[in-house]
């Protein structure tokens, strides 16, 4: 056995030698490629920051302050002894509820971003009205839908169990 892998190398060394030529070219395959070298492909990193400089002055506007349109007008329809009073962007910045506190423990006086304060919320109960609130109205239903002719779901009696996540199946 190790006549015959000895007469290989040999045999490799030998090809290796007499074809200087084709020398780079078969290491170059055999080579394994390293993660640090930069693919052909690939532009310096100094023109990307340009170029990502420059399509970045087309859009100045930073949204990060920028609140949606407050829906004040509808809590004197929903809490009767509440009248509406009118708040001002700038008080609703200054005292805006974080993202990561509970209203239930923060104070009343701080606002969401669409202008509701704290006591505003836990005076609107459990279940307020979401339609009036948001201003988008609820689902109408289809006037042409007919249960009694409406087709059920296809049954699949063979199709495998899988979950969805954000990449890949899961079989089970």
């Amino acid at each position: 056995m190790w006549l015959i892998g000895l007469v290989l190398l040999s045999a490799s060394v030998l090809y290796l030698v007499l074809n200087k030529s084709q020398k780079h070219a078969l290491i170059g395959r055999v080579k394994l490629r390293s993660c640090r070298a930069p693919t052909s492909g690939t532009p310096p990193r100094s023109l990307s920051l340009e170029k990502k400089s420059s399509t970045s002055q087309l859009s100045q506007s930073s949204y990060t302050d920028v609140l949606p349109p407050q829906r004040r007008q509808v809590l004197s329809k929903l809490i009767s002894d509440l009248l509406y009073v009118e708040v001002n962007e700038e008080e609703v910045r200054q005292r805006i509820l974080p993202m990561t506190a509970d209203y239930r423990t923060s104070e009343g006086n701080r606002y969401t971003p669409t202008g509701f304060s704290v006591d505003e919320i836990k005076a609107l109960g459990d279940f307020p009205n979401y339609s009036e609130l948001s201003g988008v109205p609820l689902p109408q239903a289809w006037p042409k839908f007919n249960i009694d002719k409406a087709l059920p779901r296809p049954y699949r009696p063979f199709r495998w169990a899988y979950h969805q996540t954000m990449c890949r199946f899961i079989r089970h």
